[in-house]
């Protein structure tokens, strides 16, 4: 039975929790602690810029109060602190889903190579507004120099132009929540991507690049993650905050500040789950054959040189299993039928389609809605699956027409392969 978009979407959300909820609680536990040390550096950074701020004047260089450029400075490490505290989780809960290691810790040691890019993707939405915290810092004591000069001069003082662009933009709640939305939406799309291996370079190339994914599923996801990370964030983080004045030395401001960043942790890499099931998945077509698939003709008997050419082990003594198939595609749905199958056992794929339609390409699913890398042989419309551990597989094909296609698929398989019944694919 072919599982629709969203029943494959959900799937792999529950897979990837179900596979890896240890190395996933294992980094919201680590990166607890790092996140509730920095909120409190960046605090105390942020508190001394914001008595900088109120102790300068027009002869603040006289009274020993900080420059602009100490303000500036300040304003500007609370940013990278910030932006580390919102990474790092983003960094472990990325490493902690797709990695390979079955050790709650495993995935670690690679994760720090990851740790810049990963703060590279949130610094890059962010850093507009930083300039914009700055601008509007540096109106803020023009506008108080203003001031005092009105007093003697009976002037009315300007309004900044920071202030008014500000206001344009946060002035309102729907503007205040499309910002964040698009800033949300582009850092976990940035970071998904590069943590799935579809995008590994340091700066995106292609910032727009969805990588063929649905783009109301993209938005949906933003959507989510808004809410997720926003007013219920927020809400949950109420009871928290205000201890952590309280966190120099004392044993209730210390738990305050790592219940913070468990908090923090947890809510990032709960968001960061199904943007990992959407990206994790490589599209069909690109298991196939690279070279041009053309119309495939009948389906035919597998060859053995053919076999040898793929690179696959010799196929066994028992008699295959032949089954024949015609069924109707549907876009955007593997057609086929599922079976189970012993580790390394061979199954081999052949697919044709009707003139005129796109040609369709050999594709497999196991039981955890994963894609299956093909083993591509010299016939168009063909390919061969060593199955990589015992279980359920869905062997069949992809077809790229948005329209529904009759697909003729001869699939030869293990003598000891068993049949799924009838609505119950993949449920073993």
């Amino acid at each position: 039975m072919d599982r629709s978009p969203p029943a494959l979407f959900f799937a792999t959300c529950r897979d990837l929790v179900m596979r890896r909820w240890l190395q996933l609680l294992a980094a919201i536990a680590i990166t607890a602690a790092a996140d509730g040390v920095l909120w409190v550096i960046a605090r105390k950074v942020a508190s001394s810029a914001t008595g900088a701020s109120a102790g300068s004047s027009p002869d603040a260089a006289s009274s020993g109060a900080p420059s602009m450029v100490g303000i500036s400075i300040a304003l500007t490490i609370v940013w990278a602190i910030v932006v580390a505290i919102m990474a790092l989780p983003m960094l472990a809960a990325t490493a902690a889903l797709t990695d390979d290691d079955d050790s709650p810790v495993g995935w670690l040691s690679e994760s720090l190579h990851a740790a810049p890019a990963m703060w590279v993707r949130l610094a890059l939405p962010t850093f507009p507004l930083l300039l914009l915290g700055l601008w509007m810092m540096h109106g803020l004591l023009g506008a108080f120099a203003s001031m005092s000069e009105s007093l003697t001069t009976g002037e009315e003082p300007s309004k900044p132009l920071s202030f008014t662009v500000g206001e344009a933009l946060f002035g309102h709640s729907i503007g205040r929540w499309l910002v964040f939305a698009a800033v949300l939406g582009v850092w976990y799309l940035w970071s998904a991507t590069r943590a799935t291996g579809t995008e590994d370079q340091l700066v995106p190339s292609a910032p727009w690049n969805l990588h063929g994914r649905n783009p109301l599923a993209v938005v949906g996801l933003v959507l989510l993650s808004s809410i997720v990370l926003g007013p219920v964030l927020v809400k949950a983080l109420k009871g928290i905050t205000p201890a952590l004045g309280e966190a120099a030395g004392t044993g209730s401001g210390i738990f305050s500040v790592v219940l913070l960043g468990f908090v923090l942790a947890a809510f990032i890499s709960a968001v960061a789950i199904p943007w990992i099931a959407l990206f994790g998945d490589a599209p069909a077509p690109a298991m196939a054959d690279d070279g041009d698939l053309g119309h495939a003709p009948n389906p035919t008997e597998p060859d053995a040189t053919l076999v040898a050419a793929a690179g696959a082990p010799e196929a066994p003594a028992a008699a295959p299993q032949v089954v024949d198939l015609a069924l109707t595609s549907q876009p955007g749905q593997l057609t086929g039928t599922w079976w189970y199958l012993r580790a390394g056992s061979q199954s081999w794929i052949q697919v044709a389609g009707r003139d005129g339609a796109p040609p369709p390409a050999p594709a497999t699913l196991d039981a955890a809605s994963q894609w299956q890398t093909l083993q591509p042989v010299q016939q168009p419309g063909a390919a061969l699956l060593v199955a990589p551990a015992d279980g359920w597989y869905q062997l069949g094909a992809w077809v790229a027409d948005t329209l529904p296609t009759q697909v003729a698929i001869r699939l030869t398989l293990p003598a000891d392969a068993q049949p799924a019944p009838q609505h119950e694919a993949g449920a073993a």
